[in-house]
Formats: structure tokens, sequence, C-alpha cells
């Protein structure tokens, strides 16, 4: 028999998120998963609820036999207008670079089908209700509608640092870097990411951070981060430097940074939608952080 971890099911969601869009993999960071090695499938009782932009790449298939037993016992509990029972599909969405299994209703699959490998995009939200022993999250979909908003787009300053790109191999990345500037100097971990740490510049006491994506994304450059301890004046992206101030950064982003006191001498730049920032030393830039949202 099939177990069932029930963790509190409220069937009420939350929005446990400040961002109109985000990406799966910053939701994997936001909701990263604690499953019972005794059960067949952990639920999550809040029911987190999150926007994305999406294309639908097909195909669309019915639930397979082995997984449709999660949903059975609340056949007739809703998610917001729609029943436990009425979804019957899957269907793979893609958002930016990744693409994930949705499982998706009748009248939904009708709205989808058409749309299936065109480039007509469509922005959803979508419900986590768990993850089964092998890790696969679940995903209801609970609404949709076209979108003209550019689908690669990301409320951070910039994809890629130093020539490193966001969702970049992490494996293949390190050899790049370790090949130029010769093995990490340290490794750290941030919550449930690991990094690893190497000198750019030992003259300016400049260096770089290469955080993987976690558990899940351990394969992937999920954040950066560059932070010169000396003087520097290097050039991070669209021609903000170490050494500019917020008005300037501002300018050349085309972007409102704001400013976060952290201490007598530092302080916090950072934009109401986005998870990247900078940090500055008397006002002047000296470190930049990245990440995938």
């Amino acid at each position: 028999m099939k177990k069932l971890a029930l963790l509190l099911i409220l069937l009420i969601s939350i929005d446990l998120f400040s961002e109109d869009l985000i990406s799966f993999s910053r939701f994997r960071q936001a909701i990263p998963l604690e499953n019972s090695p005794d059960s067949d499938f952990n639920t999550d009782g809040r029911f987190p609820k999150f926007d994305v932009l999406v294309r639908a790449v097909g195909p669309a298939i019915e639930i397979p036999n082995n997984e449709k037993w999660v949903i059975d016992s609340y056949g007739n509990s809703r998610i917001e207008k729609f029943k436990f029972s009425d979804y019957k599909y899957e269907i793979p969405l893609r958002n930016r670079k990744e693409t994930q299994k949705i499982w998706i209703t009748q009248s939904q699959l009708s709205e989808l089908q058409s749309e299936i490998n065109t480039n007509v995009q469509f922005q959803v939200s979508l419900f986590f209700y768990g993850a089964f022993k092998n890790k696969k999250r679940v995903f209801f979909l609970g609404s949709l509608k076209k979108s003209n908003a550019p689908l690669d787009q990301t409320a951070c300053f910039s994809d890629s640092l130093m020539g490193i790109k966001l969702g970049s191999n992490y494996k293949e990345t390190i050899d790049l870097i370790e090949d130029k500037y010769g093995p990490a100097y340290d490794t750290m971990k941030h919550r449930n990411q690991n990094a690893k740490v190497y000198i750019i510049d030992k003259d300016t006491k400049t260096v770089l951070y290469i955080y993987d994506g976690g558990e899940e994304d351990s394969d992937q450059v999920y954040s950066l981060q560059l932070s010169s301890y000396g003087n520097s004046n290097q050039e991070l992206f669209k021609s903000v430097a170490f050494g500019d101030d917020i008005q300037v950064a501002s300018k050349k982003l085309g972007v409102k940074l704001k400013e976060r006191k952290q201490s007598s001498e530092t302080d916090l730049l950072y934009s109401d939608i986005s998870q990247c920032s900078f940090e500055t030393k008397n006002k002047k830039i000296f470190s930049v952080f990245i990440t995938e949202e």
C-alpha cells in the first residue's frame, strides 16, 4: 500500500513570493523538499502558489496511474474553482531554460492544446502539492492567460558575470575557472547551496563566489558574487563598475536602486523586483550578487 505523508493539508494556498513572476528554479530554492524517507509521497500543507511565464511544449498525456493515486483521496476538495478529481492530464511547460511537467484539467487542456510548440506565451498560476519519493514535484495549474511579456526576461541586473552565465553547467564552469585562476581558495555553504571561492586578483583582493543550485540543481550555476576588498575599478556589466555610486549605477542600469544600511560603512543597493544586489562601502560599489529568479 502506498504511503502518503499528510503534512497538514489545509487546502488554502499561501503566496510566499513578493515577485510578480518567478522561475521554477527560484521556486525550488524558496521551497526545498523535506521528504520523509518512509513515505511514497509527501504533501506540502502550505499549498504555495506562484506565477510563472511559460510556453506549452507538450505532448499532453493522462496522468500515469502510478502517480494519480496521490489525489484520489481528495477528489471533492477544491483548488480554486477546480476539484482535485478534475486533474487528469500532465503537460510540459517551459520557462526560460527549463521544462516542468504540470497537472491540468480537461478544460485547461482545451485551452493549451492548439498552442503546443508555438511561440504563444502564458502567465500561469501554479500550486505546489508535494513530491514523490523520487523527488518528482507535483504542480497543479490554477489559472492561465496569454501574455506578451518577453519569455526570457529576468528582473536581475544581468544574467552573467565574469563571462559566466547563470544556469551554466556547474562542473564545466568550475573546470574553466580553475584552469584560469587555479584551485578554489575556500568552500562555503549558504542554506542548501554550495559555493566555491576563487581569488581573481590578489592586488585588488577581488574574489569570485560560484554557487550551485542546491540538492535539486547541483549541476547548475545558480548564483554568482564578485567582491573587491581593495581598490578595483573593474567593469561588471552594462558599464557598471566597482567604485560607482548609487546614482551612477542606477542611471547606467535604468533601474531605480534603493539603499539599506548594513553597518556604519556598508550599504546594500537593491530593487523591489529583484533578488540581485550590490554592496557599497563609503557609498562606492565593492560587491555584486546575481542569482536565478
